[in-house]
């Protein structure tokens, strides 16, 4: 589910630039001094949501472990394999931000 929740959002953010983008590169052409201000009214991204997936798909994993602790043995090889995968993506997308954030001239 969470998967299938990044996969729409990338989709969004990518139509989104595109619409945007492309009223930049209009303002450009028609009226360069506009397109300042439209330009200079634009926001850096915010990293809020992303941080907040990879903190929800961390405590998922872990959830997800816990639980497969007290489930029935015979589901339990796939159980972790799942916790395992959702933690690991999660804490990448964490030190993704971390480093982004550390290299970022703000």
């Amino acid at each position: 589910m969470t998967i299938m929740l990044l996969f729409a959002v990338q989709v969004r953010k990518l139509i989104s630039h595109m619409i945007l983008h492309g009223t930049v590169r209009r303002a450009l052409k028609t009226d360069p001094e506009s397109a300042r201000l439209l330009i200079a009214k634009l926001e850096p991204e915010s990293r809020l949501s992303a941080g907040l997936l990879g903190w929800i798909m961390v405590v998922a994993g872990a959830a997800i472990g816990i639980a497969t602790a007290f489930g029935p043995a015979d589901e339990r090889s796939g159980n972790w394999q799942i916790a395992a995968v959702s933690v690991i993506v999660g804490a990448g997308v964490l030190a993704y931000l971390w480093w982004a954030r550390r290299n970022s001239p703000t």
